[in-house]
């Protein structure tokens, strides 16, 4: 069995060795990026430090030409991390191709499998970050697309539609919070009706505008609830017959009406003479 490898805290001497490869690799990037890159490879610079110092230890071990040796276990870690931090930099594949050949290139000599494995574990890090950025994108352009608005003064409806997952719902009702912050709410809906898939992640993620409504002294009625989504919330821990689940939504409106201290009336015979009026013009 391989020993455990201990680092010891490096030195002065290890710190500004360290410095001076990290210095020439990230001159070499420099010469392959321009625009929104160069300002990534920049910002890059303080990440790209723990891969250069964690595989200067590592060379100086007796296994240093073993990729698969404890000590590079930890160089492995920081250049898939590396990758990662890459991505969600927004740099471009080709400067990414070159993150970690840039960085080995500073070194004097390294083994053919250990440059191989950290090129591969820096391009895996990168496409699991390219990942996690596309979709956390698509969720932002998601939970901006569910519209809301004023029904009418101090009364806010929020829309949640479509196919979603519950970080996209939770987002856009945090972001629904700070507009009954804004506009001085004191009641709102937020109608479910057209919400795909009720289960307990999601129930729990609408459930928290009923949460951020009440810090905000502010009555929330939702609408669309059915028998899936009560069933959904009663999963969640909520009581399915809270008061402030409704079916239709005009229930669901005139219960914000009320909590709002409104009401809304027929119109007699003089305004729908007003309003038919209004309507042939």
């Amino acid at each position: 069995m391989e020993p455990l490898v201990m680092h010891e805290e490096p030195s002065r001497a290890d710190q500004e060795r360290a410095e001076a490869l990290l210095q020439r690799a990230m001159e070499t990037l420099g010469e392959r990026a321009f625009g929104a890159d160069a300002d990534a490879i920049a910002a890059l610079a303080p990440d790209a430090r723990p891969a250069v110092e964690s595989l200067d230890m590592a060379l100086r071990l007796d296994t240093a030409a073993d990729i698969r040796s404890l000590g590079h276990h930890e160089s492995l870690a920081m250049f898939a991390l590396l990758g990662r931090r890459a991505a969600s930099l927004d740099v471009s594949v080709p400067v990414a191709h070159h993150l970690a050949p840039a960085i080995l290139d500073a070194f004097d000599a390294v083994a053919p499998t250990v440059r191989e494995g950290l090129e591969l574990a820096c391009l895996e890090g990168y496409v699991r970050g390219r990942e996690e950025r596309v979709r956390e994108v698509h969720a932002q352009r998601a939970a901006e697309a569910l519209p809301s608005g004023e029904l009418v003064e101090g009364i806010r409806l929020l829309s949640l539609a479509g196919d979603h997952e519950a970080e996209v719902l939770t987002a856009r009702i945090e972001e629904f919070g700070r507009e009954l912050m804004r506009t001085d709410a004191r009641a709102c809906v937020v109608d479910l009706s057209a919400l795909l898939d009720p289960d307990l992640r999601r129930a729990a993620a609408v459930a928290s505008a009923d949460e951020t409504a009440r810090m905000l002294g502010v009555v929330c009625a939702y609408a669309g609830v059915n028998a899936a989504w009560r069933e959904a919330f009663a999963e969640a821990g909520i009581a399915p017959d809270h008061d402030g689940f409704h079916e239709a939504l005009g229930a669901a409106v005139r219960a914000a009406l009320k909590a709002a201290g409104l009401t809304l009336h027929r119109p007699g015979p003089l305004g729908r003479l007003l309003r038919r009026r209004a309507t042939d013009r």
